[in-house]
């Protein structure tokens, strides 16, 4: 409902929705606690259980408490190996400009923002100098993730029409 890989069981103190018409009433947090703790099939992350209470709420499904931990490791692993972007010593209203900049001196860079914010067209410029820039036999290897499906979709559509307009082999 919220997007998470896990439920959230702090969330669901007061799921009025859910037991609207029910003859139970949902577990408190502290119920949860008492539950999982005489639970086989819930342990610690160190535990090796088909679910996972992490924190103090966060009841996962094992395989994806690993993906997350295996993407969070990853994320700060490039992040770690990224230089800090230098900040723009003469201010600018093309933030864009500043985002594609960045991400070019970087392995690893997030751009991100609401709707309509331009992240597709930063994306696509990005691209674009990226391969203007490259050089050599070594063949470029970009990859790029989107948080949804219809986000992933309308980024590949973007990157596709935008990419047809220039000249590129």
């Amino acid at each position: 409902r919220e997007g998470h890989a896990y439920l959230d069981l702090q969330g669901f103190e007061s799921p009025e929705a859910l037991t609207e018409n029910a003859d139970w009433t949902w577990p408190t947090l502290s119920e949860w606690k008492t539950i999982a703790a005489s639970s086989p099939s819930i342990g610690s992350p160190e535990e090796q259980t088909p679910l996972v209470l992490d924190g103090e709420s966060a009841l996962y499904l094992r395989k994806y408490f690993e993906y997350e931990s295996e993407l969070a490791r990853s994320v700060v692993t490039m992040a770690k190996s990224s230089s800090k972007p230098k900040p723009n010593s003469t201010p600018s209203d093309d933030l864009q400009k500043q985002a594609v900049e960045a991400a070019l001196a970087n392995r690893f860079y997030i751009i991100s923002g609401g709707p309509g914010t331009g992240k597709t067209t930063t994306v696509l410029d990005y691209l674009i100098r990226a391969l203007e820039r490259h050089s050599g036999d070594r063949e470029l290897r970009i990859a790029s993730v989107a948080p949804t499906g219809k986000a992933a979709i309308r980024l590949s559509e973007s990157i596709r029409k935008g990419i047809d307009r220039f000249d590129l082999d």
